[in-house]
């Protein structure tokens, strides 16, 4: 169960009706009405040492009084879109490197990056990370996974962007081939161009 503040409780704030008190938390303090400000006196009952209702002005006031219950309803079955289950990333800023990245999609296989991809802090680290060239595809990445589509997930490992940051991938790790398990299978030609355009930058 949660708790909200009143529309009734947000119009005594916003109107300076009503003040927290500096000592105790759990209690508003109501103004008295002076010759710039009109505050009506607010009133509330609670029960008394015989539990009898006894009304008193709001010096001071009980917060709960000005909460309200808020519902919390959670889904049955979870629906995980933007994670990987088999293994996380940790993304930690300007920490992260480019073999951080590569190492996590290496765990995966070429089999399995479609579910690495998914992962929400790896694709955090595609966005912030100025040296992958993935920022103009991650719309496409983005949609396919809010709409589940595999489909649209495959293109996006097909784009020229994705092919050239596996590349990137596979020469930051030591033991790894280029292109080995961290994309698509790349023909002769393709292959040649990206390490060309990886050598010139």
């Amino acid at each position: 169960r949660g708790y909200q503040v009143s529309n009734q409780g947000q119009s005594l704030s916003v109107d300076g009706t009503i003040v927290p008190t500096l000592d105790a938390p759990e209690y508003g303090y109501t103004r008295e009405t002076t010759d710039e400000l009109y505050c009506p006196d607010i009133l509330f009952r609670e029960k008394d040492e015989y539990g009898n209702d006894v009304t008193k002005i709001g010096r001071p006031l009980p917060i709960e009084y000005l909460l309200t219950d808020m519902g919390c309803n959670f889904a049955v079955e979870m629906d995980y879109r933007v994670t990987a289950q088999k293994r996380g990333f940790r993304y930690e800023g300007e920490k992260t490197t480019i073999q951080d990245i590569a190492l996590y999609l290496k765990h995966f296989g070429k089999e399995n990056v479609h579910e690495a991809i998914r992962e929400f802090s790896l694709i955090i680290s595609f966005a912030l990370n100025d040296t992958l060239p993935l920022k103009m595809r991650l719309p496409m990445l983005l949609e396919a996974i809010r709409e589940g589509d595999d489909g649209k997930l495959f293109q996006f490992l097909n784009t020229s962007e994705w092919l050239t940051a596996a590349e990137i991938f596979a020469s930051s790790t030591e033991d790894s081939g280029p292109g080995d398990d961290l994309g698509m299978d790349l023909d002769d030609e393709t292959r040649l161009a990206i390490e060309r355009s990886l050598r010139e930058t």
